[in-house]
């Protein structure tokens, strides 16, 4: 994998996988906490988004990203793990990338909250990606690199288009 990804991605990928190894070991050690660990939840959004762009470069790193979403579709207890799953299938769709077949048992039929206006209770950024700084300001030319992308902003984007695209096709 190192002359496919380059040496910092494999440390990335490597730390992330080793971190979805351990919530899982942590999991199946206590699996009362599968379905209600928040802070499973935050460790494996982390490394969700950041193999996000990476998820079709390696089979070990398909390994991993569907071994989180899974995580995430198992945390039934709290809907922060159905809009986690939600904003990583919208980064997905506003980036134009496929998220790996494994994974999409995971993303289907899912539950929408009811927050349907916009108001998304999600304090969860997306790394800076240039495609998605149009989604703070139309004129991204004097946007700053550093700039946070929050998901719930994605999320919000991507429940319009569908409506808007659902309304249309429905006419």
């Amino acid at each position: 994998m190192a002359s496919m990804l380059g040496q910092p991605i494999d440390a990335c990928v490597h730390h992330c996988e080793s971190i979805i190894e351990h919530v899982d070991r942590h999991l199946s050690r206590y699996p009362s906490r599968r379905q209600s660990s928040l802070a499973a939840l935050y460790f494996v959004y982390t490394c969700t988004i950041s193999l996000l762009d990476l998820a079709d470069k390696s089979p070990s790193v398909v390994k991993t990203f569907t071994r989180a979403c899974k995580i995430f579709y198992e945390a039934t207890e709290y809907p922060l793990s159905t809009l986690l799953l939600e904003g990583l299938a919208a980064v997905a769709h506003q980036l134009d990338m496929q998220l790996p077949t494994d994974t999409l048992q995971y993303f289907r039929n899912l539950k929408v909250g009811a927050s349907e206006n916009g108001n998304i209770p999600l304090g969860f950024v997306v790394p800076v990606r240039r495609h998605l700084l149009k989604l703070l300001d139309d004129d991204v030319s004097d946007l700053a690199e550093d700039v946070e992308v929050g998901l719930a902003e994605v999320l919000a984007r991507s429940r319009t288009e569908q409506r808007s695209a659902t309304q249309l096709g429905g006419r």
